[in-house]
């Protein structure tokens, strides 16, 4: 090819102005827990959670893309037998503000310690006798303490996410929703806008309360000259982070024919009128 000449015709120079702003999609979780009767609040040190890595994304994910207008280029996903075994049996009781810590008056129970595993009892007790509300009531009260306890975590860890976990235990309940929420092999992408795809709620959550954190979780699995392709990124927290949900204990088997029925005592029998309602927690996992 012969040598042409290159022209510079600075007289052509244009300035244009962008006015498409870019946009996020947003979390569809709910701002706040409501409809609860106490507030189950339990510890974790943070670097030990975060050692879990149970929650992650990942930026770049070719078998995902398949063009812009899919906006399916992020995996996201979480690690289900990663999640640890808590508590939530032990956990502080905080009740009387119904914006708050929930709708019930811990002041007015006197059971001691106020944590899940004495006060749901208790709570029953208030509601089959209208007003008294001490578990001691009860003749197998240790019994009705424990069924706490056990629910902590029962049964094996489930396999996938149409798995049942109905007889199982808290832990088990959400490890499967976490296969739900997407597995390193099957992840969940953009398009799975749902409260279930939990790394992405995780992940626009952060993006509105501090951008910076998020941006520094996304640049370390960004492509270095030491890692030439984009790596999982594990969503990590701080202490003063909270994780929140609902916990629900279902008296379904325990009444008549099902919350908002009287309840039924081992024998089958009826007692009184009174109807019981499932016991609702606001859980707040605090980082520590």
């Amino acid at each position: 090819m012969a040598n042409g000449i290159n022209f510079i015709l600075d007289g052509l120079n244009t300035d244009l102005g962008l006015t498409t702003k870019p946009t996020f999609p947003t979390s569809l979780s709910s701002t706040a827990i409501t409809g609860h009767l106490f507030t189950l609040t339990v510890e974790y040190n943070t670097t030990d959670f975060n050692n879990l890595g149970i929650f992650k994304f990942n930026t770049t994910s070719p078998e995902l893309s398949t063009s812009v207008s899919n906006d399916d280029d992020m995996a996201f996903f979480t690690v289900p037998g990663a999640w640890p075994d808590i508590s939530f049996s032990e956990g502080a009781i905080t009740g009387g503000d119904a914006a708050t810590t929930g709708s019930e008056n811990i002041d007015t129970y006197t059971v001691q310690p106020k944590i899940t595993k004495n006060i749901g009892p208790a709570f029953l007790a208030k509601q089959i006798t209208g007003g008294y509300n001490n578990s001691d009531i009860f003749s197998n009260e240790s019994d009705l303490v424990q069924q706490y306890v056990n629910l902590d975590s029962s049964g094996s860890q489930p396999e996938g996410k149409d798995d049942d976990v109905s007889n199982k235990g808290i832990k088990q309940h959400i490890q499967k929703k976490l296969f739900a929420a997407g597995t390193s092999d099957d992840p969940l992408s953009n398009n799975d806008a749902t409260t279930g795809n939990l790394s992405r709620e995780l992940f626009l959550q952060l993006k509105d309360a501090s951008f910076n954190r998020l941006a520094s979780l996304i640049e370390s699995g960004g492509v270095t000259d030491a890692v030439p392709t984009k790596t999982d990124v594990a969503i990590t927290f701080q202490p003063g982070d909270t994780i929140e949900f609902k916990l629900t204990y279902n008296v379904g088997s325990i009444t008549e024919a099902g919350a908002g029925t009287p309840a039924v005592d081992g024998a089958g029998n009826v007692l009184g009128s009174n109807t019981i309602t499932d016991q609702i927690f606001r859980v707040r996992l605090e980082m520590t």
